[in-house]
């Protein structure tokens, strides 16, 4: 039977299963074919905290080929931009992060290009004679006036970044990345995830891929998180919108956002747990407040002596995490998850060792999730008799478990399990469905000897080590395997490869999952 006599239901039922070329092809047989193959091109829209997004934003919500139809996931990556005042000062940045090799023009077409979109977009520039850019054949080399060229280069870049600026500024005083979601929001009938990420190693597969941003420049290895309530309120934008269109997401990914977040009024709380309880997956890779940026210590000599750590925390930010996550808001912003089978934590790490993580017991509570199937943890202080009520609470629905960096109390309770040693003998075989155990990091107690693990989530990353004790936890043993020079050797030099391949330290998934984020553990980093 011909596709042309199918109904459009049926048609959209065949193009759900079809990849990109097949549903292109399939486009170019009818003109009815075409607009529904439209449809299913874009599952997954990425944009950014820019004029550009919003026009896209605009454009797809009032398109009249339906082709944002089938979108099912949005990745929003809302990097702040630093302001400079003076070109100097940007292009002093400009040559701390780029090397200079990378930068050097290839072809004049760059430049070409770029000295085109300024013209047509009437971006303020000194005059740059083009008979400068395409001299005459024999009477200079390019070499000769590629100084130059790289200096006009720089002057439309520098002009494209204060745009750029200015537009997150004007965003900043608005409501309009609010109605642009909103009115987005009601197009796609099955949009199901959306992430909302800030710097962090993920900006190498957004930000620096994005041809606004490069235009201007905007530094890729830069981690501009400044901006704490700017950042936040640009997330609750986001969430409001979806609020606003009563789409009911089943994935939400907070990556690099603060706990500020959590401070907020208490109607826009309330809003945001309305959407909330709808969610299936939440991860939350928690920024901070306390670590300072490097441009704090700009011109200043590092100083040796012991004390040089607590020149790495920023005191009232980091009492202002304890203070927020110590009275229980983060319980409280979990209470109205109700569907949750998929919940992820990963708190800021600490650089002075001196110094408390939060409690698990204050992150969680007394919630019970009901149909919660994987749990992930890290960067945490855990009593261990409250990590063991939380995992009991769950153990008839609990089947994949991930832990990394953990710490355990200082002052050693005799009530309690204070080892790992005692916590892995307890929990052995509790965990009646328990399928996937994965330890990673470091587990550092007072009482008894580091457990050092893996240092990433990676397929092919674990040691002997870790890999005896995740079996231990599910399938129970004799004695709890325990930790020996060989193991932590087997762990740093898996760690000195995982550097090579310039690992962040970051939580954030580094692509966007669409249909549903079926979540791959394998792609979450320590």
């Amino acid at each position: 039977m011909s596709l042309l006599g199918l109904s459009n239901e049926v048609i959209d039922l065949i193009l759900e299963s079809c990849d990109k070329s097949s549903i292109k092809a399939i486009r170019l047989v009818d003109k009815r074919l075409h607009k529904l193959g439209n449809r299913h091109l874009i599952q997954e829209l990425q944009l950014h905290y820019n004029r550009e997004s919003l026009d896209i934003l605009y454009a797809l919500s009032t398109s009249k080929q339906d082709i944002a139809k089938g979108i099912q996931a949005i990745w929003l990556q809302i990097d702040r931009l630093e302001e400079f005042k003076t070109f100097d000062r940007w292009d002093e940045k400009r040559q701390r992060e780029y090397d200079e090799h990378d930068f050097l023009l290839e072809d004049w077409k760059d430049y070409l290009r770029a000295h085109d979109v300024a013209v047509n977009s009437r971006i303020a520039m000194p005059a740059i004679r083009r008979d400068r850019l395409v001299p005459a054949p024999g009477t200079v080399r390019k070499r000769d006036i590629l100084p130059q060229l790289a200096k006009d280069y720089l002057y439309l870049c520098y002009a494209k970044y204060c745009q750029l600026v200015e537009q997150q500024r004007e965003l900043d005083r608005s409501h309009e990345l609010r109605e642009r979601l909103a009115a987005f929001f009601r197009v796609p009938s099955k949009l199901s995830g959306i992430w909302i990420t800030f710097g962090g190693g993920v900006r190498k597969c957004s930000t620096f891929r994005s041809a606004t941003f490069r235009e201007g420049l905007v530094f890729p290895n830069s981690d501009w998180t400044g901006d704490y309530d700017e950042m936040v309120r640009a997330a609750s934008q986001i969430l409001l919108g979806a609020l606003d269109a009563r789409i009911k997401p089943d994935t939400l990914v907070f990556g690099g956002l603060n706990y500020r977040f959590l401070t907020q009024t208490k109607q826009t709380m309330t809003d945001i747990a309305n959407v909330l309880q709808h969610v299936e997956h939440l991860q939350w890779e928690v920024g901070d407040t306390f670590v300072p940026r490097p441009w704090d210590h700009e011109g200043s000599e590092p100083e040796d002596d012991e004390d040089d750590e607590s020149r790495h925390i920023h005191q009232a930010g980091f009492a202002e995490m304890h203070a927020i996550f110590d009275t229980g808001r983060f319980a409280d912003f979990l209470s109205s998850a109700e569907k949750l089978r998929t919940l992820v934590i990963s708190l800021p790490d600490i650089p002075d060792t001196r110094l408390a993580h939060v409690d698990l017991a204050s992150l969680v509570g007394s919630n019970r999730f009901p149909v919660l199937d994987s749990f992930s943890i890290r960067n945490v202080m855990i009593a261990p008799d409250a990590l063991t009520n939380f995992l009991l609470r769950h153990k008839e629905t609990l089947t994949q478990l991930r832990m990394c960096d953990l710490h355990t109390f200082r002052i050693p309770n005799p009530n309690t399990t204070t080892t790992w040693q005692g916590w892995f003998r307890e929990m052995s075989g509790k965990l009646p469905n328990l399928r996937t155990v994965t330890l990673r990091g470091t587990f550092d107690e007072p009482g008894s000897p580091m457990y050092i693990f893996g240092w990433t989530m990676g397929k092919y990353i674990g040691t002997s080590l870790s890999r005896a004790v995740e079996t231990y936890l599910i399938h129970g043993g004799a004695e709890v395997p325990l930790p020996s020079r060989e193991a932590s050797r087997d762990a740093f030099s898996q760690l000195r490869v995982q550097e090579r391949r310039d690992r962040a330290g970051q939580a954030i998934v580094p692509e966007i999952k669409p249909l549903g984020w079926s979540f791959n553990w394998e792609d979450w980093y320590c």
